[in-house]
């Protein structure tokens, strides 16, 4: 007796090997290759009867002699085993890059407002200032997904400027910053009319002279 010890986690198991036994590992093959131990390989020498002796040409049978037999070689293929800790290791691994994507997807979904593949912005920040503080692709994202941060459609001066969440037209914000902002204050126009474009830059569409502010 000798002993075939195979590397498996879950069972050590014993071959009885003759005297003309010979135990050739095999390594595992196929997509689960690497889940499995190495297989075994027994060759078995085995006699065919005696006045039958010859010799073949191959690297495996050797001559006897006359009247002496021959033997034949009997090939045993043992699989490898499936190695448990690999494949519970290989099935762990998968469910967590499973649960990390699925967590990234619904962090983009409550975060985003369901909108994938594109960057996600806080449209409460900033919303009071957000004509000259947001850069234009926040503006686009918050207005596609929140509806926040539109651009109104350009009408001159009658063109509605949405600043510190109060909406009013270019023109009214002129004449209202020049009674009240810059009142009494030389050039009180021009000046009420420079405020308005920083806070709202599409109000440059907006001539001074059609703004309906004089003698200010």
């Amino acid at each position: 007796w000798q002993r075939a010890w195979r590397c498996s986690p879950m069972e050590t198991v014993w071959t009885e090997l003759g005297p003309q036994d010979e135990m050739v590992p095999i390594p595992p093959a196929g997509c689960g290759s690497c889940l499995q131990d190495s297989g075994t390989k027994i060759l078995t020498w085995k006699h065919v009867g005696e006045g039958q002796g010859s010799f073949q040409l191959e690297q495996s049978y050797n001559f006897v002699g006359e009247g002496l037999g021959s033997f034949e070689k009997e090939t045993i293929i043992t699989p490898g085993q499936w190695n448990t800790c690999k494949v519970l290791l290989t099935v762990m691994g998968g469910c967590a890059l499973l649960g990390l994507v699925v967590c990234i997807l619904l962090g983009l979904l409550l975060h985003g407002g369901g909108s994938f593949g594109s960057r996600s912005y806080d449209c409460r920040v900033g919303l009071d200032s957000w004509t000259s503080q947001w850069p234009a692709d926040k503006k686009d994202w918050c207005c596609a997904n929140q509806n926040l941060g539109c651009m109104p459609p350009i009408q001159g001066c009658e063109t509605e400027c949405n600043y510190k969440r109060q909406t009013a037209t270019c023109a009214e914000r002129i004449r209202w910053g020049a009674t009240h902002e810059y009142l009494h204050q030389p050039n009180a126009c021009q000046q009420a009319y420079n405020m308005v474009v920083r806070q709202c830059s599409f109000c440059n569409a907006c001539q001074l002279v059609n703004a309906g502010c004089v003698g200010m």
